[in-house]
C-alpha cells in the first residue's frame, strides 16, 4: 500500500514486523564497530577471530536487507537515483579496462574488494529508512556517547604505546617494523589511518551534539579532542590528519548546506570547496606551507594529486612520489596498466614498496582516472543518503561529497580497507546526526513518534 503525501510524492509505509527488527539491525551495526575497534586488533595479533570475517557479516547484511526489501520494497533500495552518474562511470571504466587487458581472478577479486563494502552503507541507509524517529534518536546518541568513552580509553593506550614503543604493538613488528603505524590502541595493525577518522567521527558528534543540546560541555570536549588528536598525530606520523579534518569540514558543510536551501547551501558548497583549494593546492605552489612537518606534508597535496612531468617529487614524500609514477608509468591519464595486472601486491613490487598506502594510486595505476571518479561517484551516490537523510540528493551534494572521496583516496586507503569504511560510516552519521534523528526525506519510515533530544546529554 502506498501514501500520498501533500507533496504529491508517494511513500512505503513500512514497520520492522515481520522481517528482521531494527534492534537487531543494530545490533548488528555494533557488530560492524566491534570488528573495528577490537576484533580488527585480535585478528592482526593472534588470528583466532578470523572465522569473524567481513564476508560472512557482509552476507547476514545482505540478507537482511533483501529479505525486508522482498516483503515492502523500499524505492531505491539497491542502486539510488544519486548513484546512477558513479555506476555508469564505473561500468565504463570497468568495460574498458575488460577489454583493453583482459579479466581475470585479479580483476575480480579488486572489483568485488572495491564493491563489497557498499553492502554496509546500503545496510545502514535502508535501517535508517525504516527506523521510528525515537530509534533513529536512540542510535545517534548511543554513537555520539560511544564515541566519547572510546576516546578517552583509546588515547590512554595510545599514549602508553608512545611512551613504551612496544606496549600492545609487538605482534605487529614482523609484519611492518615502522613502530608509528601500529600506534593506534585497540585498532592495531597499520591502525593509524583508521583512528584519524574514528577521531574526525568523534569530533564532529560532539560538534553536533553541541548545536541540539547548546550547551558548552561539547564544545569544550571539541577543543580538548582536538588538541590531543594533534598532539599524538605528531608523535605517531599521522601525515594526514590536517587534510583529512579539511575534508571533513567540506562535508559538514554539505550537510549543513542541505538543510539551508538549495541555491544558499550550493553556494556555501562552492565557497568551501574554494576555501579547501586554496589552502591545501594554491597556497603551496607559492611556497605558502606550515613548519610543522604534519602540517608540510599535508599542504603538499598538490604534489599528492597534480601529475608535474618536469618535476619528480621528494623522495621522502611517497604519496607524490607514486602519483608521479602511476601517470609517467603507468598510464593513470587514460586506463592504467590494467586491472587485471596490477594488485596492491604487485605494485609493491612493480610502483613502489608503499603502493596501497592510499587508494587514488591503486585506481589509478590499475585502471586510470575514469577508475578512480567512477569509485568517488558511486560511494558518493550512496554515502550522501546519510549525511544528508532529510533532503533529495542533488547534483552539488554528491559532488560535494565526491571530493571528499577523492580527498580521502588521495589520503587513505578507503577504497581498499572496510574497516575504513566502518569508520566512515561513523564519521557520516556523526556529521549528519541532526538530520538522520530527524529524517523523513522520501522512503523513510513514517513515524508520529518525535525525538527528545533537546537535552543536555547526547
Amino acid at each position: 500500500m502506498l501514501v500520498m503525501l501533500a507533496s504529491g510524492e508517494t511513500r512505503v509505509p513500512v514497520s520492522p514486523a515481520g522481517y528482521a527488527g531494527i534492534r537487531f539491525r543494530i545490533l548488528l551495526f555494533w557488530l560492524l564497530v566491534l570488528e573495528l575497534v577490537a576484533l580488527r586488533y585480535l585478528k592482526s595479533a593472534y588470528g583466532s577471530f578470523a572465522f569473524l570475517s567481513f564476508g560472512l557479516i557482509n552476507a547476514l547484511l545482505l540478507v537482511v536487507v533483501v529479505n525486508a526489501n522482498m516483503r515492502r520494497p523500499l524505492p531505491g533500495w539497491l542502486v539510488p537515483r544519486s548513484a546512477y552518474a558513479g555506476a555508469v562511470t564505473m561500468l565504463i571504466a570497468l568495460f574498458v579496462n575488460a577489454y583493453a587487458f583482459g579479466v581475470n581472478v585479479r580483476f575480480l577479486s579488486a572489483v568485488s574488494a572495491l564493491l563489497l563494502p557498499l553492502t554496509l552503507v546500503i545496510f545502514v541507509i535502508d535501517t535508517i529508512r525504516r527506523a521510528s524517529n525515537e530509534q533513529r534518536a536512540r542510535f545517534i546518541r548511543s554513537i555520539t556517547i560511544f564515541l566519547n568513552v572510546y576516546f578517552v580509553l583509546n588515547s590512554i593506550v595510545v599514549y602508553l604505546q608512545i611512551k613504551t614503543r612496544t606496549f600492545l604493538m609487538t605482534p605487529f613488528f614482523g609484519v611492518n617494523p615502522y613502530v608509528e603505524d601500529h600506534m593506534a590502541g585497540s585498532i592495531g595493525l597499520n591502525g593509524v589511518t583508521t583512528l584519524n577518522f574514528v577521531w574526525l567521527a568523534t569530533f564532529f558528534a560532539n560538534v553536533e551534539w553541541g548545536r541540539r543540546s547548546r550547551t558548552v560541555a561539547p564544545w569544550v570536549l571539541v577543543a580538548l579532542q582536538l588538541a590531543a588528536a594533534s598532539y599524538i598525530s605528531l608523535l605517531n606520523d599521522n601525515k594526514m590528519f590536517m587534510l583529512t579534518l579539511l575534508a571533513s569540514l567540506l562535508l559538514y558543510g554539505v550537510a549543513r548546506a542541505a538543510t539551508s536551501g538549495t541555491r544558499k547551501g550550493a553556494r556555501l558548497v562552492l565557497g568551501g570547496i574554494a576555501v579547501v583549494v586554496i589552502a591545501v593546492v594554491v597556497l603551496p605552489r607559492f611556497g605558502i606551507t606550515s613548519t610543522e612537518s604534519q602540517l608540510d606534508e599535508s599542504a603538499s597535496i598538490a604534489d599528492i594529486v597534480i601529475y608535474d612531468y618536469e618535476t619528480l617529487p621528494d623522495v621522502d614524500n611517497e604519496r607524490a612520489l607514486i602519483n608521479y609514477r602511476a601517470y609517467s608509468e603507468f598510464d593513470a591519464g587514460r586506463f592504467g596498466a590494467g586491472i587485471a595486472n596490477i594488485d596492491v601486491e604487485v605494485g609493491k613490487r612493480m610502483v613502489h614498496r608503499h603502493f596501497g598506502i592510499n587508494s587514488a594510486a591503486v585506481l589509478l595505476v590499475a585502471g586510470g582516472w575514469l577508475y578512480l571518479a567512477g569509485a568517488c561517484l558511486l560511494y558518493a551516490g550512496y554515502f550522501v543518503h546519510i549525511l544528508c537523510p532529510s533532503t533529495r540528493p542533488r547534483a552539488w551534494m554528491i559532488a560535494g561529497v565526491a571530493l571528499f572521496f577523492l580527498m580521502g583516496a588521495y589520503a587513505a586507503p578507503i577504497f581498499l580497507d572496510q574497516y575504513l569504511v566502518v569508520a566512515l560510516l561513523l564519521l557520516f552519521l556523526a556529521i549528519g546526526g541532526s538530520a538522520v534523528m530527524n529524517s523523513t526525506a522520501a522512503g523513510l519510515a513514517t513515524s508520529n513518534e518525535r525525538p527528545s533530544f533537546d537535552r543536555d546529554t547526547p
